[in-house]
């Protein structure tokens, strides 16, 4: 008896614990334990099912996936308006972004180092001919596609 009250007890906390955790998040579908709603993701065409999940919640909703709980921003005007907030531009702690990468490169670094290493990319890039317009772009673009034909032959 004091056992399953015990484990009764445990379950019940671990409820309220996750309940409390996720109240100010936005609404999102249920996941499973452990690998959240993963199952339900197409692994062919996910962007399909999460256009779904925006049809069904609204522009910004949150889905657990595997043990990464993300909230997903779906409007292209809250995307920009999101990124335009510092605490909104942070990267999710992920194998390849913090653990290959050790947090470098343009698609895992943040604050600073980030911001060092835009500049250097958009600096070099702009050397070698990639501006918005004119013939230093046109040139660019033949260079890009010289190489495409070329992988791809």
């Amino acid at each position: 008896l004091y056992l399953t009250l015990a484990i009764a007890s445990l379950l019940l906390l671990s409820l309220f614990k996750f309940v409390y955790s996720i109240r100010d998040l936005p609404p999102g579908p249920w996941g499973l334990p452990i690998i959240g709603y993963l199952h339900r993701i197409d692994p062919k065409k996910p962007y399909l099912t999460l256009t779904d999940l925006a049809r069904k919640y609204g522009p910004v909703y949150s889905v657990q996936m595997g043990k990464l709980l993300a909230v997903v921003i779906s409007d292209h005007r809250l995307i920009k308006e999101s990124f335009n907030k510092e605490e909104l531009t942070g990267r999710a702690d992920l194998y390849l972004t913090h653990g290959i990468m050790q947090g470098y490169g343009l698609i895992c670094a943040e604050g600073e180092r980030w911001k060092e290493q835009r500049k250097f990319v958009a600096k070099t890039l702009k050397q070698i001919g990639m501006v918005k317009s004119g013939s230093k772009r046109d040139k660019m673009e033949a260079r890009i596609m010289e190489g495409i034909v070329d992988v791809v032959q």
